[in-house]
């Protein structure tokens, strides 16, 4: 639905979603707490403690391996007591923190997003998810992640660079940026602040709306 990166990071951050491969590795640090507190008869606990004691590539390798990475305690080797509750606790707010400092990483790579308000946000569900409709939410996620209709979001378009990249209605570099200032649109902006989230997004879906009626009248001009 969404082109390139830099939406599926967006969605990650707005939703306040791991990525697949952290969810997966949340479980397998989950099964690992079951695996340690396991008791000694069963089998799955005398795999363990073999693949322990004789350092067999596995599933104990690949687990000491996230617990450092993810920093938390070595339950494997070290001599300690956790209940699934508290290890459980640990391991949700450890993933989450690796996976927040990751994507913020990303995003500051990302011409889109790195001036863009995610830089002020905690990592965490966004209630305009909740408080909007399905469509002024999907209108707002592509404000915030300039993923708009406007030309220079189509930047390698040839005939957007035919015409500079500018807005057919004023003029000036058709940027997102610009559509909040554009002149040509300025009766659609009366009474309404750009900084309320609801407003911005009836304002940019009735622009949107007046320059696909203006395409269509320029096409049927042609035929």
């Amino acid at each position: 639905m969404f082109p390139n990166f830099t939406s599926i990071a967006a969605l990650n951050w707005d939703c306040g979603m791991l990525s697949m491969e952290y969810r997966v590795n949340q479980k397998k640090l989950l099964f690992l707490h079951y695996l340690v507190y396991l008791d000694q008869d069963s089998l799955a606990k005398q795999i363990f403690l073999a693949q322990k004691e004789y350092n067999f590539p596995g599933f104990v390798f690949e687990g000491q391996a996230l617990l450092k990475f993810f920093n938390l305690p070595n339950i494997v080797i070290e001599d300690t007591s956790i209940s699934k509750l508290q290890w459980k606790t640990m391991v949700k707010k450890a993933v989450a923190s690796k996976f927040e400092e990751m994507i913020r990483g990303k995003i500051k790579k990302m011409t889109k997003l790195k001036d863009g308000p995610i830089n002020h946000e905690i990592f965490e569900t966004k209630s305009y998810l909740s408080e909007m409709s399905l469509t002024d939410a999907r209108t707002l996620f592509r404000i915030r992640s300039q993923t708009t209709d406007v030309i220079m979001n189509q930047r390698s378009n040839k005939a957007h660079a035919k015409n500079l990249w500018k807005c057919s209605e004023c003029g000036n570099i058709d940027t997102q940026s610009h559509i909040l200032s554009c002149p040509f649109h300025a009766h659609l902006r009366e009474r309404k602040s750009l900084e309320n989230d609801s407003d911005l997004v009836e304002y940019m879906k009735k622009v949107f709306l007046v320059r696909e009626e203006l395409r269509n009248k320029e096409q049927q001009s042609w035929l």
